[in-house]
């Protein structure tokens, strides 16, 4: 029976070779479409999960009461880690880690690298996350002052015809460190994922810190402490021992700890809060696609019925019952549904490439080694093509043998059996477009969500501006000679010395304002800049006055940002005094990013740089446009000359920009994008199969129609009204669903959508529409009406 099944379903797919592609097409591209968002999908929330016991991993970090606000710190001070080990037995391993932003590491005066993900931890971190060392041992690889772990990429890079044990590398301070140990090359999904490890005593030697190892400045918001609880231990119960911790030493401050996760740094982290939501819309939005296509195949299977009817009515007459061809008919879909999974996947894998570039990650499909997932997408496509052909199948079970065999086209139901499978079909239909057009309405609210990102005023013109990082040697006096060479190009026309600039990080310090309660203190982000900062980045004062060498009194004055002015709520913020009264207010900057747009405007103040260039190694340099390949030469030729011991890096400002959350939802965008494409194209391809079926089954009638006189506008009218009615309703139902459906939608701003998103979006489905039954439509009205009434 099941090999007499299996010819018939290939029979039927060679006579109804249209309606099968058709059916083929939505199906796998439906699937694809599933199977590389989820494979996205499950790889985000996967993050971190590759550490050893990753689920008693946790990073300890700082909520901040400010009177009716709640903020987060995301770093502890250095002390923490080892109080906590002391004070509670419920941690197994407690350690320290710090990110290292920009290190140039070198070999010899000719190979030097400028890395950017290194960390300096203590040897407890190598137990919590169990790096696998290939050489060297954990035990004491991290124990000494400068000492260096490598990756097997990084040992490979620096010594590549050698041994790397034993061998120095030079750090930017010209501080040899010895390689104590090479792990294995860690995967791409890891928030702490260095290509070198330093230790932490090297830090303390190379800064000459000690007031870091001050209980008092326990909160001190600089290093990561990452825990691991013994078996068995409850989170909960830890946070609830933990949070009032500091307390002990520093009484009645605002700060409480609590543990979070190590498996949701990524996806959940605070500065980022939406991207778990996005993931969310984006699975969501994967399976309505796959419903799409369900919806083409019901339709279209329901809609070519007719053309088996005297199959089943044979059948029937010859003994078949209902069971048996029900059973025939999901068969067959099903194994329609597994012919769709065998191309999805090999589209997928065709597809993978270009899809690891849109979210830049390194997807594969692995189906040996991850075979839970590929099983779920088995289970997944399988109930699919049980819910897409369950309804085709109890219907064209359900024809009554008489009934077809006398011609008639009706079900058991008779005419009520028609009107419903009408029905069924329009509200499909409808479905179909309400889904179509909402992603297409979300799809133009991500792409107005990047592009704002992309224009928004930043407070600053980063256009033309180059940045050069000294590491090896402190800036000094060389500087000013320095600095009038440069000025001496005539496509320079602005240098600026500061410790930090915007997008590459900033200070943050807690502090008061004249005028402020006792208790009352702002979390404030801070830099330190030289007179020609605000000149260099083309800020605004929109009040006072900027730094100026003619006030012998600025090197006690400060800028601040309009959200500060708002925060310490003054009339005139010019000539009061903030931070313990250290610094008199002389200007008010207006509001500029310091970092991605997504985050918040912070309260921020800029303090003049002191005569000694202590803490700043950045210059700005702003150029004139043309010829910058040169102009790089020049500053690169210039500083060398003056610091000869030192590394010089020039780069352009947007090379080490750090967009943050903008480039996440420009995946987003770019998956939304191919959503609206695929969503259009299974909306065409099911409405070209209906009425490519609707036209074949009207022929004879508009036949008679051009025979009695209608015009062919008419006849374009009689054919496409139906589709143009339910493609209103689906209009009218899907633009109040896309408008909330998008205020809902995550993002650093709530973009309004205009009429004419509206508009666009009905506008394209109806071209789509139009498209889709142009062909049959116009061929059926240009045809001969004696061709359709030749055997009447």
């Amino acid at each position: 029976m099941f090999k007499n099944y299996l010819k018939i379903f290939f029979r039927t797919m060679r006579k109804h070779r249209e309606y099968s592609i058709i059916n083929l097409f939505g199906l796998t591209v439906g699937m694809t479409t599933c199977i590389l968002v989820l494979l996205f999908v499950r790889y985000e929330f996967n993050w971190n999960t590759s550490y050893t016991d990753t689920d008693r991993v946790y990073r300890v970090q700082q909520e901040l009461m400010f009177k009716d606000q709640t903020g987060i710190y995301i770093r502890t001070g250095y002390a923490l880690a080892e109080e906590l080990k002391k004070n509670f037995p419920e941690f197994e391993e407690t350690a320290v880690i710090s990110e290292i932003w920009s290190e140039y590491l070198s070999t010899s005066d000719e190979l030097t690298f400028h890395e950017r993900k290194g960390f300096y931890a203590d040897d407890h971190i190598l137990k919590i996350f169990a790096y696998r060392f290939m050489e060297g041992s954990p035990e004491n690889a991290l124990a000494e002052p400068y000492s260096i772990v490598l990756t097997q990429e990084l040992a490979q890079k620096y010594f590549p015809d050698q041994q790397a044990i034993g061998k120095f590398i030079r750090g930017s301070n010209n501080q040899l460190m010895k390689v104590t140990g090479i792990i294995e090359n860690l995967p791409f999904n890891l928030d702490f994922k260095p290509d070198y490890l330093v230790s932490l005593s090297t830090y303390e030697k190379v800064n000459s810190w000690k007031e870091y190892n001050d209980l008092s400045n326990i909160t001190n918001p600089s290093f990561h402490t990452i825990v691991s609880l013994k078996q068995g231990v409850a989170k909960h119960s830890v946070d609830e021992k933990i949070y009032n911790f500091i307390d002990r030493y520093i009484p009645d401050n605002d700060k409480k700890l609590y543990l979070k996760p190590i498996t949701e740094l990524h996806i959940n982290a605070e500065e980022t809060n939406d991207y778990k939501i996005a993931l969310y819309y984006l699975t969501g939005i994967s399976l309505f696609v796959l419903l799409l296509a369900c919806i083409n195949f019901i339709n279209l299977a329901t809609a070519y019925s007719n053309l088996r009817k005297r199959e089943i009515g044979i059948r029937k007459v010859n003994g078949g019952n209902k069971k048996s061809i029900f059973i025939q008919f999901i068969g067959e879909f099903l194994f329609f549904s597994i012919i769709s999974i065998i191309f999805a996947f090999v589209m997928a894998e065709l597809l993978l490439p270009a899809f690891n570039n849109i979210v830049r990650r390194p997807l594969i499909i692995d189906y040996l080694g991850d075979f839970p997932f590929i099983l779920m997408l088995l289970i997944l496509f399988m109930i699919t093509g049980i819910i897409a052909g369950i309804y085709p199948s109890i219907y064209l079970s359900s024809f009554q043998p008489a009934e077809i065999l006398k011609g008639r086209l009706s079900s058991s139901t008779s005419s009520s059996g028609l009107k419903s499978k009408s029905f069924l079909r329009k509200f499909l239909v409808v479905f179909q477009f309400i889904i179509s057009v909402t992603i297409i309405l979300t799809t133009l609210y991500v792409s107005k969500q990047v592009h704002y990102m992309k224009t928004k005023d930043l407070g600053f013109n980063d256009d033309n501006l180059l940045l050069c990082q000294v590491a090896g040697e402190k800036i000094d006096e060389r500087y000013k000679p320095v600095r009038e060479k440069l000025l001496q190009h005539p496509q320079i026309t602005a240098v600026s010395l500061s410790a930090n600039v915007p997008f590459h990080g900033t200070w943050r310090r807690e502090i008061d304002w004249q005028g402020c309660a006792p208790d009352d203190k702002v979390n404030a982000r801070y830099n330190v800049v030289d007179y020609d900062f605000i000149n260099t980045y083309q800020m605004e004062i929109i009040k006072g006055r900027d730094f100026s060498r003619s006030h012998m009194t600025d090197n006690s004055g400060c800028l601040i940002n309009e959200e500060a002015w708002r925060q310490f709520g003054w009339d005139d913020p010019v000539g009061k005094k903030i931070d313990d009264n250290q610094y008199t207010v002389i200007g008010v900057i207006k509001d500029f990013h310091p970092w991605s747009v997504h985050n918040k405007i912070p309260p921020f103040f800029m303090i003049l740089q002191p005569e000694d260039f202590n803490n700043a190694n950045i210059a700005s340099i702003r150029i004139q446009s043309g010829n910058t390949s040169q102009i790089i030469d020049y500053v690169n030729q210039i500083f060398r000359s003056h610091f000869p011991k030192a590394i010089i890096n020039v780069s352009y400002f947007y090379q080490g920009r750090d967009y943050g959350t903008e480039d996440i939802w420009k995946t987003v965008e770019m998956i939304f994008l191919a959503f609206s494409i695929i969503a259009i194209l299974i909306a065409a391809n099911g409405l070209y199969g209906l009425i490519s079926f609707s036209v074949q089954r009207r022929i004879k009638e508009i036949g008679i129609r051009k025979i009695l006189g209608a015009r062919i506008s008419h006849l374009y009218y009689i054919i496409t009204k139906e589709l143009l009615y339910l493609l209103l309703l689906a209009a009218i139902i899907s633009c109040p669903l896309g408008y909330f459906m998008c205020l809902s939608t995550p993002g650093a701003y709530k973009y309004q959508l205009q009429p004419v998103d509206f508009i666009f979006s009905i506008a394209l489905m109806v071209f789509t529409a139009i498209i889709a039954t142009v062909y049959h439509t116009t061929k059926t009205v240009l045809t001969n009406p004696v061709e359709s009434l030749r055997y009447e």
